[in-house]
């Protein structure tokens, strides 16, 4: 089967994953997170970067800057947890249980003060200057012929489920998706990849053409 190799760099699009498998806190090297702390002092902001790697007892584990504190040492376990490793007691803790039941509250060890956490739901909506995501669902990607009709849609047939979703939206972001030449005739075409959101309509097209041999 032959395949067509795009590649979109104008506004979009790093994702973690196909949508269908839900990446609540996604850790490559170079997404960032921009909190907003509130209080009796006012509003301030701090951004949180995953900086860089590091492999312990062969497990790699991804620098995470930011909080509040020293750097965190964070990776995902065979059942989703996110767990950090604590280097003065050489073992690894549960930062945020994943994989529990919304509503269960889990034993977490991110904060002294605080032993149990709970997930109160995975059905929400972001907000962004970007557009509102209601689903898991990042992207989307339509092939069109020359007049403009519709031969190809990856998202067509997939399921996305309504769960919250959190983007890195600091600086150029890019996605590279492989995807299977419908099998149309030779001629010109345009790939259009676009954020899968409500609102303003963020998108970028290729052009490109099939030919014979």
């Amino acid at each position: 089967m032959k395949y067509l190799k795009l590649f979109a760099a104008a506004f979009l699009l790093s994702s973690p994953g196909f949508a269908q498998d839900a990446d609540y806190f996604p850790l490559q090297v170079g997404n960032q997170w921009v909190y907003k702390v509130t209080g009796p002092a006012g509003s301030n902001p701090f951004t949180v970067e995953v900086a860089g790697t590091e492999t312990i007892g062969g497990n790699e584990y991804f620098s995470v800057i930011g909080f509040p504190g020293h750097a965190l040492l964070l990776r995902k376990n065979d059942e989703g947890t996110l767990v950090f490793y604590d280097r003065e007691e050489n073992r690894e803790k549960t930062w945020v249980a994943f994989g529990a039941a919304a509503g269960q509250a889990f034993r977490t060890e991110v904060d002294p003060c605080n032993a149990a956490a709970v997930i109160w739901t995975r059905q929400g909506e972001l907000k962004s200057p970007f557009g509102e995501f209601s689903n898991a669902q990042d992207y989307d990607l339509i092939l069109r012929n020359e007049k403009g009709e519709a031969v190809y849609r990856w998202a067509l047939g997939k399921f996305f489920t309504d769960i919250f979703r959190q983007f890195p939206l600091m600086g150029e972001k890019n996605w590279v998706l492989t995807v299977p030449v419908p099998d149309v005739p030779p001629g010109n075409y345009a790939a259009t990849a676009n954020l899968a959101v409500a609102g303003p309509r963020y998108e970028a097209v290729i052009p490109f053409a099939i030919v014979a041999r």
